[in-house]
């Protein structure tokens, strides 16, 4: 959160949701249950103090570009099941001018090392909290019982290479891991 702006993450903190990502899963919870009601102040200081965390993390594994039949089957299983709301470049979807769907392009959850946030959301998809400062948020429905684990290997390393995305393949284990 280290590469959001205050604006973006104090909406996060308050709202869960700002152009970079949606809180989901228990944070979700944690957002509709306390977040949402802190003052002005105390998200202030919260969104300082987390922005001005050091940062952890080893150094960026290699980027190997996934065999192109990989891709292939992503880019079929991205169009049928994805790009309506993340849009065909992972730009993400307004509706009503209302925030609706988080970009992939340039989403660190996407993009991070191990890629189980990714397969996590395919698999059991996610529903942000009903907030003031997000009244009507959309869901993403579960997908662990309509892709195969080679369907969702390939849609996640589609998310992950593509619109300017560098992160590494996933594997058929990877998926099975989280099932």
């Amino acid at each position: 959160m280290q590469d959001w702006s205050e604006a973006e993450l104090r909406s996060w903190l308050r709202s869960g949701w700002s152009p970079k990502g949606a809180a989901l899963g228990p944070m979700a919870d944690v957002v509709a249950e306390s977040l949402q009601h802190l003052t002005d102040a105390d998200v202030q200081a919260m969104s300082v103090y987390l922005r001005g965390l050091p940062r952890e993390g080893s150094p960026a594994a290699e980027f190997k570009p996934a065999p192109p039949a990989q891709m292939d089957l992503g880019r079929q299983v991205y169009a049928k099941h994805c790009a309506d709301c993340h849009g065909d470049q992972g730009q993400g979807r307004r509706i009503a001018d209302e925030p609706a769907y988080p970009p992939l392009a340039g989403n660190r959850a996407v993009t991070l090392d191990a890629p189980q946030n990714v397969l996590q959301m395919l698999a059991d998809g996610g529903y942000a909290p009903t907030t003031p400062g997000h009244p009507r948020p959309y869901g993403m429905p579960p997908l662990r019982q309509v892709l195969t684990e080679a369907e969702m290997a390939a849609v996640a390393t589609v998310i992950r290479q593509s619109w300017g995305n560098k992160a590494s393949a996933v594997t058929e284990q990877e998926v099975l891991r989280i099932r």
